[in-house]
């Protein structure tokens, strides 16, 4: 196995580590030994990473967690309120990142860091970005609940740029404080969790109790059970709510490392577990569905 710790163009170093497609590699090491000691880690994630189906050894990598995901996911046709369009050939350039390259026992929350950050530029908006992550990350889980169960899922890690997903226990925490703080924000948290609905989305929507639904410009969702109603409005939030009134809101919160980024991510992730299609979720996103001719 080829492992080249080789110097960089601005003074770091970077390693790359096989040949030809299976290859991957990792930049920005300040020293060559720094390389080479991620080069050795590297090396024992692949071996760890590998999964063999039948007599056949597979890299387990975000990219292939992906392609097997977005294969079962299908393609939702338009009569269903989909667009027409294969999630495998929409996840395509995400496939395509070097982030997804790597095999998931070497990914750290840096490399995802790194990762939305191209996917950031490439798309020019943030919902796009996020369905995305909440893709490879359910992909993910769907990989190492069949192949690698001593797998710890990457994206339940904090990352550096405030963008990660929330463990179950950390969920219930905060629908407790916020609720326990403003009985609107503990709404506002409880439709964002339970349904992946997008702040800026959730801020133009219209709640219908006698019809039980939430609706949009563009789509709706069942109103989640058990969840208090707006009293007197149609409006599941006040509607002088700005989408930096709910920032401000989630971080008094007061759980460590908590954002209105991380927290809608979340409900992207538990709303792709559940079974929606990723056509579904850019629906939730608010992102304009075009049917592929």
């Amino acid at each position: 196995m080829s492992m080249r710790p080789v110097p960089g163009p601005d003074g770091d170093w970077s390693v790359e580590i096989g040949k030809g497609p299976a290859a991957f590699r990792r930049d920005g090491f300040v020293s060559s030994a720094e390389a080479q000691l991620w080069a050795e880690a590297a090396s024992t994630a692949l071996k760890k990473s590998t999964i063999r189906i039948g007599h056949k050894r597979i890299s387990g990598t975000g990219a292939e967690a992906l392609r097997r995901w977005a294969i079962d996911q299908g393609t939702l046709p338009a009569s269903e309120g989909g667009t027409h369009q294969a999630p495998v050939n929409r996840l395509a350039p995400l496939m395509a990142d070097p982030a997804s390259a790597l095999p998931l026992f070497a990914l750290e929350p840096e490399d995802l860091v790194g990762l939305r950050v191209r996917r950031l530029e490439a798309l020019g908006e943030l919902c796009g970005m996020l369905v995305e992550q909440a893709a490879l990350a359910v992909a993910i889980d769907d990989l190492r609940e069949f192949y690698l169960p001593d797998l710890d899922n990457p994206f339940h890690r904090p990352a550096k740029d405030g963008v990660f997903i929330l463990e179950a226990a950390c969920c219930a925490q905060v629908l407790s404080e916020a609720q326990r703080r403003d009985a609107d924000l503990g709404r506002a948290v409880a439709l964002i969790l339970t349904t992946g609905l997008s702040p800026d989305v959730l801020l133009a929507s219209h709640a219908h109790e006698s019809e039980g639904r939430l609706s949009w410009e563009g789509g709706e969702v069942a109103w989640p059970a058990g969840l208090h109603w707006p009293r007197e409005t149609d409006r599941p939030v006040p509607s002088h709510w700005t989408l930096q009134t709910l920032q401000d809101a989630v971080l008094r919160i007061g759980v460590e490392g908590l954002t209105l980024t991380s927290l809608w991510l979340t409900g992207l992730y538990t709303a792709l577990q559940d079974g929606r299609h990723l056509d579904e979720a850019l629906s939730l996103a608010g992102i304009h569905r075009q049917v592929a001719a």
